[in-house]
């Protein structure tokens, strides 16, 4: 008896181990809050100044940030920035485009308007394939604009684990927050 005692007691703990997490400040600029199964990593993207994952669950998640003024003014400077729309419409355009050149979308979902901590931002799910591996990637893509900073959150993993990452990934994406 006590031996399944004892077994219960470690199976109720393993689900809260799963839950924890920490907050990570990124260069006294913003903080966002990322689970403990995943590990930091410098090997994702060049540019990114936050980057984890978790191999073996085929768990990843960037943050790349960037000057919003320097953004605007280099878009002006090409005649390729839209003065009708947002600052943050106009980046998550050219971002989009820039991904478009890598990733075949093979399906995708509307950019979704939505405020992170007080900051405008957008959402977009996409799955798409990118050369070299057999299975879709489910990525959910968000251009977020701070106060003087543009940040492009990119989360994904394999579509056949969508499911299990979804709400995960959307609450690391939810809980950037400039400082």
């Amino acid at each position: 008896m006590k031996r399944f005692y004892l077994l219960l007691i470690l199976l109720l703990q393993v689900p809260i181990a799963f839950c924890q997490s920490e907050i990570i400040e990124v260069n006294g600029i913003y903080s966002m809050d990322i689970p403990d199964i995943l590990d930091a990593t410098g090997t994702l993207n060049d540019d990114a100044s936050l980057q984890y994952n978790n191999l073996y669950e085929e768990k990843y998640i960037i943050v790349i940030d960037e000057d919003k003024q320097e953004f605007v003014d280099a878009f002006i400077s090409l005649d390729e920035y839209d003065e009708s729309i947002s600052v943050v419409d106009n980046y998550a355009n050219v971002q989009l485009a820039f991904i478009d050149e890598s990733v075949e979308f093979t399906d995708g979902f509307e950019l979704e308007s939505l405020k992170i901590n007080g900051m405008d931002a957008r959402l977009k799910p996409i799955n798409g394939l990118i050369s070299g591996l057999d299975e879709e990637i489910s990525y959910w893509l968000c251009y977020v604009e701070g106060k003087e900073t543009m940040y492009t959150v990119m989360a994904w993993t394999l579509k056949s684990k969508k499911s299990s990452f979804e709400k995960e990934a959307l609450k690391m994406i939810k809980s950037l927050k400039e400082l």
